[in-house]
């Protein structure tokens, strides 16, 4: 595709084209999702994914397009790839910075690193790594006050919204027309992308919030069936709102609508995949309804991604313990959520007094000896509130506001 070129800013602007086409394809798709939109859909896609990793394989070196790179990965909700092309492009930029001095061509490597921080802190928030996020942006602005990419995120990290970021909507920008344009206008061009990305947030945003922060006012008063109605009213607004998604999950997960826990999860998990929230609650639900096996796969991977998680550490051990696996390495686990919350105290002395009289843990009774205790709820409740509603936003911001941002500082680059 890029077989003949010799240029990386011919292959950033057709990157960051095919970008903006696909959005716009992704936009009328999610409005109108008919079979002829979702073709269309799957086949740009497909165009994006082929035209990302062509110019990768063409200039492999090229920091600005390894941050095209995690800006596409993010588009087509490969989350774990856009972190490892955004890691990528900080590595780089760090070797070339180093390299540079204080030498010709530095000013250019500071802003280059800078961008590639700033994506790193996009795909960071879109993770719920909040803290580390918020490093790598305090490292994009030492290097480059000026990155307003850094700038927007780490103010919406903050929990600034949108209409509190004093900003002026520019005209809409035409990425192709970089290659003609002077740098002075092209860097305006750019940033006027990055506005734009940043206040355009979608459809029904605020409305959904505002139901999200119902259903958790719901969630401390153990009004569970408010709750789900609550987050069922947030994502009729906004479906694809992690926040209503968790929260109807876990409503559900207490009224013991167990199937529609996993399906809520899910679907949330599909957002953000590696969220120990999500991931638990499903093992629960899983664990309740007899299919221990799954429920492991997900308590695991909930461990993986925090494992300070007290209620994690107490699903995997009982789906061990049903699935008879690992002698009474299950106990341990047990034994850990205990020490983690002493509010599950009681779950590892039934865990004991099951072993002691060869029985198993039953379905629906899994994970619930402790539920009258206070301790028992606000943990489960912590659960419940652990995920942000506009982490999903803060990253579309970082990745979509890039597809322009970066064309300035690839068309100065001819290696």
């Amino acid at each position: 595709m890029f077989a003949g070129t010799t240029s990386p800013i011919y292959a950033a602007v057709q990157v960051a084209s095919q970008l903006t086409q696909n959005k716009s394809i992704s936009d009328a798709a999610k409005t109108s999702p008919t079979s002829a939109n979702a073709k269309a859909l799957e086949e740009s896609n497909a165009r994006t994914k082929a035209m990302t990793d062509a110019a990768l394989a063409k200039f492999p070196d090229n920091v600005p397009l390894q941050v095209l790179g995690a800006a596409s990965s993010g588009q087509l909700g490969d989350t774990k790839a856009a972190a490892t092309r955004a890691q990528h492009a900080v590595e780089m930029g760090e070797a070339q910075l180093g390299t540079a001095g204080a030498g010709p061509g530095a000013a250019e490597k500071r802003q280059n690193l800078s961008n590639a921080l700033t994506m790193h802190a996009a795909v960071a928030a879109q993770l719920g790594g909040k803290d580390a996020a918020m490093q790598d942006l305090a490292r994009a602005l030492k290097l480059d006050p000026n990155n307003e990419a850094a700038l927007k995120i780490s103010k919406l990290i903050q929990g600034h919204q949108f209409h509190d970021i004093p900003i002026k909507i520019p005209t809409t920008a035409d990425p192709s027309k970089a290659m003609q344009m002077p740098d002075a206008d092209v860097t305006a061009e750019m940033r006027a992308a990055l506005i734009r990305q940043v206040v355009n947030r979608p459809e029904g945003f605020s409305a959904s919030v505002g139901f999200t922060q119902r259903a958790e006012t719901s969630l401390q008063l153990d009004d569970f069936q408010r709750m789900r109605d609550n987050a069922t009213a947030a994502l009729a607004k906004l479906p694809d709102n992690p926040k209503a998604l968790m929260q109807r999950a876990f409503a559900a997960l207490m009224l013991k609508d167990y199937q529609q826990a996993i399906i809520d999860a899910t679907a949330g998990l599909k957002l953000r995949p590696d969220a120990a929230s999500l991931l638990v609650t499903r093992a629960t639900a899983y664990n309740a309804t007899g299919r221990p096996r799954e429920a492991l796969g997900d308590a695991v991977a909930a461990v993986k991604s925090d494992p300070s998680m007290a209620y994690a550490w107490l699903q995997k051990g009982l789906a061990r313990e049903k699935l008879a696996e690992g002698n009474d390495q299950y106990l341990g686990d047990i034994k850990v959520a205990a020490d983690l919350d002493p509010a599950l105290g009681p779950e590892y002395q039934e865990a004991l007094a099951r072993r002691a009289q060869g029985g198993k843990p039953t379905n629906d009774s899994q994970g619930t000896a402790a539920a009258g205790s206070p301790g028992f709820m606000g943990g489960l409740k912590d659960l419940a509130s652990r995920i942000e509603p506009h982490h999903l936003y803060i990253f579309s911001a970082g990745l979509l506001g890039f597809t322009a941002l970066i064309l300035v500082f690839a068309r100065r680059r001819e290696d």
